[in-house]
């Protein structure tokens, strides 16, 4: 059984991407075998610094 995220998105055919924020993107995916459209979040990966992040209140 394959859970790796290339595994899951060989099943899905891009479309294009719907949106993009601070966060990562949203693609459009067409899934191959049943043919449901779905949107599909990529996360960006994020690198931290040695700077102590606060909390805004």
């Amino acid at each position: 059984v394959c859970v790796s995220i290339v595994c899951v998105m060989e099943k899905y055919e891009n479309l294009g991407m719907v949106g993009e924020g601070s966060y990562g993107m949203v693609m459009k995916c067409r899934h191959k075998e049943n043919g449901r459209i779905v949107a599909v979040k990529k996360f960006l990966e994020i690198k931290y610094n040695r700077f102590k992040y606060n909390r805004i209140k």
